[in-house]
């Protein structure tokens, strides 16, 4: 159920490109009404490209060491 608010669900992600679809999928048939931004963590394989393919904005990515940097993206 939704008000009307938007509603952006921030998914930090590295190398997910297996199972981040499905992840995507689930939210779009639960919670039709929300965003999602996937940030991409320095992933080295095609996490960013599989986000983009299922319909989520993937966020900014960082060289940073491995799920450094996603949590304070989505905190700012």
């Amino acid at each position: 159920m939704n008000d009307g608010r938007r509603v952006l669900i921030i998914l930090p992600a590295w190398n997910e490109e297996d199972g981040l679809p499905s992840v995507l999928r689930e939210f779009q048939q639960q919670l039709p009404y929300v965003d999602t931004l996937v940030v991409d963590d320095g992933s080295a394989d095609s996490t960013a490209e599989v986000a983009r393919a299922a319909g989520s904005s993937p966020g900014p990515s960082s060289p940073t060491p491995p799920r450094a940097s996603a949590p304070a993206t989505g905190r700012s």
